[in-house]
């Protein structure tokens, strides 16, 4: 199971940058971006948002450096800077602490932006990979 879904996430992944050139860096400010796919490498997990929860998962990056994210059923608050065209660094700060129901990819999901090491947008896609070599991919409307 976890195997198709790996498969799955890669593909998707592949197919959301295919269509687009990819550039590394871009604005990713003043947008909502919706987590539709999370893989990591350590720990092993992968998983594709389905399109009903993607509003539990969102991430807000502010031009003064700060971020508001969604984790499912806690907020997050953290920072972030941007190196160069591409390199990308988010810390985490304060969060809710609420249980959020099984299936929940919120604990995922904060642990992964922790792990950012760059970032490509295209069009309305960002993928954030991971120092695991995993990778984010949001998209935004």
């Amino acid at each position: 199971m976890r195997t198709l879904l790996v498969a799955s996430v890669l593909v998707l992944t592949g197919t959301l940058l295919a269509g687009c050139a990819s550039e590394g860096g871009g604005d990713i400010t003043g947008k909502t971006w919706h987590l539709i796919s999370i893989t990591t490498n350590t720990p092993k997990f992968a998983a594709i948002v389905p399109a009903e929860s993607q509003g539990n998962y969102t991430i807000d990056f502010a031009v003064d450096g700060t971020f508001a994210a969604k984790a499912d059923c806690n907020q997050v608050a953290g920072t972030y800077t941007i190196q160069g065209k591409a390199v990308l660094t988010i810390k985490p700060g304060p969060s809710t602490l609420a249980a959020c129901p099984a299936g929940s990819f919120g604990a995922e999901y904060v642990a992964a932006l922790a792990q950012a090491s760059s970032y490509s947008t295209a069009a309305n896609q960002m993928t954030i990979t991971l120092l695991d070599n995993g990778t984010l991919g949001f998209q935004t409307t």
